[in-house]
């Protein structure tokens, strides 16, 4: 919980920056990236009930997933989990 009372989560990320090195010289350690953006992807779904779904291909474990797409939600919009 941050100070705020607002729930985070951290993880360390490694980054393989690509551009010319001008452009992030002065980047440092322990910097914070906030990220969340929608995608769209095709995933086979094995089977589904109610409540869950058994999905056989098109995730990774642990990757989140919008259930419940509204009109607001498109690939490159920022999200955020709830």
């Amino acid at each position: 919980m941050s100070t705020l009372g607002v729930e985070e989560q951290r993880v360390n990320v490694v980054v393989d920056v690509i551009s010319p090195s001008e452009q992030w010289a002065g980047l440092g350690d322990a910097y914070q990236v906030n990220a969340g953006r929608a995608g769209q992807r095709a995933v086979q779904v094995l089977r589904r009930s109610n409540r869950f779904a058994a999905v056989s291909a098109g995730l990774t474990p642990g990757e989140r997933v919008i259930v419940y797409l509204s009109d607001r939600v498109a690939p490159g919009v920022r999200v955020e989990a709830k």
